[in-house]
């Protein structure tokens, strides 16, 4: 594919999916797929990832946080078949934030810390700050 194709493909994914409401760290896998040229046919347990991973943000937006966490359990280990680093980081945070949800900040605690040695393994210095700053809301919630 001809790279201004590609560029334009990706703008154009990028904005069709920002209109579906959700926030760019929930479009990173799909947008890190697009861009080195992966695509759905191509690689199907990575299309059954990202829409695994769609139906569970869905799910979590509909209040059905139990739905949803099994969901994102299972888009965790598609990413981790087929070795997508940033699917696995978006599906952890996004288990952390189930749990959270639900009352049960120890096993948020535990996907994040997951995430955030991701983060540091692969040099994602941003990733790591915005981890941190979610564990840190964590403890904070503790002391309330």
């Amino acid at each position: 594919m001809h790279p201004s194709v590609r560029s334009l493909s990706l703008t154009t994914t990028i904005a069709l999916l920002s209109l579906t409401g959700l926030s760019l760290l929930d479009l990173q896998p799909f947008v890190y797929s697009i861009a080195q040229g992966q695509t759905t046919a191509g690689n199907s347990r990575q299309g059954d990832a990202n829409r695994v991973f769609l139906e569970g943000k869905k799910l979590f937006r509909q209040s059905q946080p139990t739905e949803a966490l099994s969901k994102f359990q299972k888009a965790l280990e598609l990413y981790r078949v087929v070795k997508d680093r940033t699917g696995e980081v978006v599906a952890l945070h996004n288990i952390g934030d189930v749990y959270s949800a639900l009352g049960q900040k120890q096993q948020a605690l535990a996907y994040y810390n997951q995430a955030l040695i991701i983060h540091q393994a692969v040099g994602d210095r941003t990733g790591e700050a915005d981890t941190l700053i979610v564990i840190g809301a964590v403890y904070s919630a503790f002391r309330s």
